[in-house]
Parts: C-alpha cells; sequence; structure tokens
C-alpha cells in the first residue's frame, strides 16, 4: 500500500514538473534549422550557439545525427547564432529576431576553410509556418509605437487581424471600445464567429482577463512597456487553453546592456472642439474637456550580462463633459397635471379603465412618495422626442505602475519578475455607464484597483530540455459608491446608500419615504420599473407573494404607498405614464 501511495506521488510530482515546463512556453520561441556543408550534406554533432544580442545570455547545443539542432524555450528577441564545426569556417547568422510563441528556422550553411574565416549567414522570415499547423498573426514593436492609438489601448491593434469583428451592440457593458482603460474598455469581439466573450487575453504568460464579465480587462501595460503580441485565431496548442476564439499572447519589455529612457505628454483642451450639436440647439454651454496622458520608462543593466531592469509609470487625467439626452416630466406632470403636452400616453384610472376627470390626478391620489422621486428630475430645457440635454463632468485618473527584472543567475538558471499595479477611477459616472441612470441626479463613483504579478525561473537541464516554473496572481476590486445630487457629502448621503439605490436612496435619506421591511427582491423588481419609463409596475398578488416567501399579509409601512399602515396583500396595478405611475396612489 505504501509502495502504491508512493509511485503515486511520484507521479504526480512528475507531471506538475511537466505541466510547469510546458503550461508557460506561450511568452517564449524555439530556434531550430540543420547544418549542412556547401552540397547540402548535414553535418552531425556540430556545436551551435546562441547568444543574446541585448543581454549576453548564451545558450549551445549540439546538432544530432541528421544534423538538426533545437533551442527550446527561447525568449524573444534578437539573436546571433554561430557555429564553427573542425574544417570548416565560423558560420554567423547575426540579427536574428525571434518573436513570442514562434518557431523559428535558421538553417547554417558551412563552408570549407579555417576557422579563423567567418563567413555570414542571413536568416529569411518562412512565408509559411511549417513547424506546427497554427494560424495567427503578430502585432510588432514597431506597430505598437508607431501606429496612432486614440487612448494608448493596445487592444485597438487585434483589430488589424484577419477574422476579429468587434461587437457594435451595446450590451450590459457596452459594445468593443477601447478609447479609455478600465472599465471604460471593452475587448468585446468576435474572431472567426466564435463569442466574443471567449478569447483569452494574457500578459507575459499571466491570465489578464476580468473573468466577471470577460469583456474587460485587468491591466492596461502602457505602449511603451510592450513588446509585441501575438493573436493565435486557430489550431492553437492546447497548452494555451480557456478559449474557444482566439489567444492575444502579449509581452512586455525587458533591461539591457545599455541604458534607455524616454517620456511622454499627450494633452487636449474643449479649446480646439467645436459645440456638440444637441447642446447647441438647446443653447447649452460647450461640452468641457481636458485630457493629459503622460509618463515615461527607464531601463537598463544592474550588472552587466547578468541583471537587468526595465521602470514604467503613466498616468491619465481626465475631465471630459459627457452629452446626455433624454425625456423628462413636464413641470405640470410633476403634480399630476396632464391636460397639458403629454411627453408619456394620457393615464387612466386603473380601476374604471377611463381619464382622470380633467386628465388630472385628484389631490387625494398623489402619493408624497412620488411627488418627492419626481423632484429629483430635472426640468426640461428643448423641446422634441427628448427634451432635456445636458453635458456632466465625469473625472476620470489612471496611474500605472510597472517595474520588471531579469536576471543570469548562472549559465543555466535565469529568473524573471514583473509586477504592475494600476489604478483606475471614474467619478460621477452616468449615461446608463454599467446600468446605471442616464439622468444627472443618479450617479456612481466606481474605483477600480488591478495588479498583475509574474515570477518565472528557467532551467536548463539539457541541450534538448528546458524547465520553467511560473507563479502568476492577478485581480481586481471593484468598489462602487452611489451618488445623488439631492443630498450633500456626509452621513445622510452613506445611509441612503445603506437603504438603497438611485432615487429609492434620495427620497430616504431627506424623510420622505418610509424604510421597507419588504424582501429585497420586491424593492429590486419595483425599481426596475422606475428605471425603465415604459415598464410597467407590477405588484404581487396575495397567492404570488406568499409562493415567493412562504409567509402571509404582514403590518408594516410601504415605500411607494403613502406613508401609513396596510395590509401587504398586492394585487396588480397598471397605470400608463411614467410620471402617472410615480404619483398616483390607491388608498383602497
Amino acid at each position: 500500500m505504501l509502495k502504491k501511495l508512493g509511485l503515486q506521488v511520484v507521479l504526480i510530482a512528475i507531471g506538475a514538473l511537466l505541466f510547469s515546463a510546458h503550461a508557460q512556453t506561450t511568452t517564449v520561441g524555439t530556434i531550430s534549422g540543420t547544418v549542412r556543408d556547401e552540397k547540402g550534406a548535414v553535418v552531425p554533432k556540430a556545436e551551435v550557439s546562441v547568444q543574446g544580442e541585448g543581454t549576453g545570455t548564451s545558450r549551445t547545443v549540439t546538432s544530432d545525427d541528421n544534423g538538426f539542432y533545437l533551442v527550446p524555450s527561447v525568449p524573444a528577441g534578437r539573436y546571433t547564432i554561430t557555429t564553427s564545426p573542425s574544417g570548416f569556417k565560423k558560420t554567423v547568422a547575426s540579427g536574428v529576431d525571434l518573436h513570442v510563441a514562434e518557431n523559428k528556422v535558421v538553417n547554417l550553411d558551412l563552408q570549407v576553410g579555417q576557422v579563423s574565416e567567418t563567413v555570414t549567414v542571413t536568416s529569411e522570415a518562412a512565408p509559411v509556418e511549417t513547424r506546427s499547423g497554427e494560424v495567427s498573426s503578430l502585432i510588432t514593436e514597431k506597430q505598437v509605437t508607431e501606429l496612432p492609438l486614440n487612448g494608448r489601448n493596445y487592444a485597438q491593434l487585434a483589430l488589424m487581424v484577419p477574422g476579429v469583428s468587434p461587437v457594435t451592440q451595446n450590451g450590459a457593458g457596452g459594445a468593443f471600445g477601447t478609447q479609455g482603460t478600465g472599465l471604460d474598455s471593452h475587448v468585446d469581439m468576435s474572431v472567426n464567429g466564435n463569442q466574443s466573450n471567449a478569447n483569452l487575453w494574457t500578459v507575459d504568460g499571466v491570465n489578464n482577463m476580468d473573468v466577471g464579465s470577460n469583456a474587460t480587462l485587468l491591466i492596461f501595460p502602457s505602449i511603451d512597456s510592450i513588446q509585441e503580441f501575438r493573436v493565435e485565431r486557430n489550431s492553437f496548442s492546447a497548452e494555451y487553453g480557456q478559449a474557444q476564439g482566439a489567444v492575444i499572447n502579449l509581452i512586455t519589455k525587458g533591461g539591457s546592456n545599455q541604458f534607455h529612457g524616454g517620456a511622454f505628454e499627450f494633452y487636449r483642451s474643449d479649446k480646439f472642439n467645436s459645440t456638440d450639436f444637441f447642446l447647441e440647439k438647446a443653447n447649452q454651454p460647450k461640452q468641457k474637456l481636458k485630457y493629459n496622458n503622460y509618463g515615461f520608462n527607464f531601463s537598463g543593466p544592474i550588472k552587466k550580462n547578468r541583471a537587468f531592469f526595465f521602470w514604467n509609470e503613466e498616468w491619465r487625467r481626465e475631465r471630459r463633459g459627457v452629452v446626455l439626452r433624454s425625456k423628462v416630466p413636464t413641470a405640470a406632470e410633476r403634480i399630476g397635471d396632464f391636460s397639458g403636452a403629454l411627453t408619456d400616453p394620457l393615464p387612466h384610472d386603473p380601476f374604471t379603465g377611463l381619464p382622470f376627470p380633467g386628465n388630472k390626478i385628484p389631490a387625494n391620489k398623489l402619493s408624497p412618495a412620488g411627488l418627492a422621486i419626481l423632484k429629483i428630475f430635472p426640468l426640461p430645457n428643448t423641446t422634441g422626442s427628448t427634451n432635456w440635454v445636458s453635458s456632466l463632468l465625469e473625472p476620470i485618473n489612471t496611474r500605472q505602475d510597472s517595474i520588471r527584472g531579469d536576471a543570469n543567475i548562472t549559465k543555466k538558471v535565469n529568473l524573471l519578475v514583473k509586477y504592475t499595479n494600476e489604478t483606475w477611477t471614474h467619478g460621477s459616472a452616468a449615461g446608463n455607464f454599467w446600468g446605471d441612470s442616464p439622468f444627472p441626479t443618479l450617479s456612481s463613483d466606481w474605483d477600480q484597483p488591478s495588479h498583475s504579478l509574474a515570477i518565472k525561473l528557467a532551467t536548463t537541464l539539457s541541450s534538448t530540455a528546458v524547465n520553467e516554473f511560473q507563479f502568476s496572481r492577478a485581480g481586481n476590486n471593484i468598489f462602487i459608491v452611489e451618488v445623488s445630487d439631492c443630498f450633500p457629502q456626509g452621513p445622510r448621503r452613506r445611509a441612503a446608500h445603506e437603504l438603497g439605490r438611485g432615487w429609492i436612496s434620495c427620497a430616504l435619506a431627506s424623510g420622505a419615504l418610509a424604510k421597507s421591511r419588504r424582501p429585497l427582491h420586491l424593492e429590486r423588481r419595483l425599481l426596475q420599473g422606475f428605471r425603465r419609463a415604459r415598464s410597467q409596475i407590477r405588484w404581487l398578488s396575495q397567492s404570488q407573494y406568499q409562493e415567493r416567501t412562504g409567509t402571509g399579509c404582514q403590518w408594516h409601512r410601504s415605500v411607494l404607498w403613502h406613508g401609513h399602515s396596510h395590509r401587504q396583500c398586492y394585487r396588480r396595478v397598471a397605470v400608463q405614464g411614467f410620471a402617472a405611475r410615480m404619483l398616483y396612489r390607491d388608498r383602497s
């Protein structure tokens, strides 16, 4: 029994070792080829050296009996490949660019002569992938840094790849949009007809997806810190996993033996913009805009050929006026008078089916709760199907701190440590932001801190075997604070946030409504009716209520009815018109 258990432990350990060695190869590539003489005959047992031009790292392998050599798990970068078998001139292939997840083929053609003589060969990119059946597209460093990107979001570049279609219909979080970061960005795109949320985005081998929605990313690496990324579209290896559509595999820059640095600043102002068409039509002020995006990066050696660093910082400070348009009740409709121009269908008495006398809801039928709620709405400031338009200022602040270190501990052991901390805040978010109301009296302050950590240890076991162990951790938190214009900062606003959301919060904190003891699902059901102006409010009947909650009628104070005790036995009531539904109450 003990021997069997011990064998199982050994097998699990070996499996874990093999998994760790294979599962992280997405951030590296391979270099292979054939060593041949002038007549095309293979040269076996030839030593081939691969040396990094920027870091001095070196790997040496030996060709097999067929003259074939293979250098696995090589970090992306520029390399020099040399071989000098006895009786042949030294052959050098310099400037060999190896990209992420690439199988690079470099054949070495030898010439007879002295070792002191050198022959230089060139490496040309193969037009077709011959080592695997995967279909992928590479976005190079030059494309990342030189193509114009509104918002400096690298996800825009994925749309250049064949077979990629962005989602254009707004969903819960919106359609594909990359003019910002954090929750302002949505990477919903279909690849080869697959679901838009079935893609996997990685950074240095770390899952970069917000798994809560699979539509946003955890971090957005600064453009100046990106080395390149590859979009695996079809027939990619099972080592990637977690993706039915595509794998977007990004790697960041590391340091080298030379110091490099840079700084940038992007500035935009409303002084250079025209007034929004709808704002100008309604004689409203121009929408505000002040945008600053700035940062720097610095990299170099800590110790030549041994240790290197890359440090990047980036900030965004955006003050943008968001233009909102909607239909709001008129001043007369707010007090139950529907005898004039209407913004919704004419309300009818739900018990008689006839219009109210004079198209006015009787005073004794008006709900103080509804009157309080309607005060939150802005008054019309223009005419037409949407009688209200305004530009609301929404401050957006971001900061990204990123540091990467690479160390050649020995000739066979290499260490990579990368950490990114990113903060994103969107204040006073309105305009139906992730499901909020479009009205200025209901907005939210959103705060999303994110982080990504990768620690990778690569050990060369032999000329043909490399073990890679990687520990990674990535995630984010989302904090939402409801904000309402009807009460100032302080305990009352916090109390409103605790008691409910939006309009109900405002009315509760102002003392117009009493706290309800009804189950939460009933409250949220009614709130949905408030947020959708054309939805009907449906109250559960007694039998439905008992079926859902397992309780009978209860005496308490209600939120939506007048503040008098009554039995909680509901029947269906439907009153046409948004303002009418807010104002009408039944005392029977």
